[in-house]
């Protein structure tokens, strides 16, 4: 395999394992700790695309592409 696609799977880990444990919380016991604006935004846009391929917008090659280009990996 690509040493590419390591640092895409890392990459969907961090970003799932950090909305997990923010999801997981109570939203009255604790606050949210901020994050950089280009985190924020990544996350958006990786929710937008997970959403667009549930309702079927996109094919799995689409969407794998877009996610690899979104969080910075070139074409292998």
């Amino acid at each position: 395999m690509q040493p590419h696609f390591y640092m895409f799977i890392r990459a969907i880990q961090n970003d799932y394992a950090y909305n997990s444990a923010i999801s997981s919380r109570p939203a009255t016991t604790c606050t949210i700790p901020p994050r950089k604006k280009l985190s924020v935004n990544r996350n958006a846009r990786l929710h937008d695309l997970e959403n667009r391929y549930k309702q079927r917008r996109l094919i799995l090659e689409e969407c794998l592409e877009k996610v690899m280009r979104l969080i910075g990996i070139k074409k292998f």
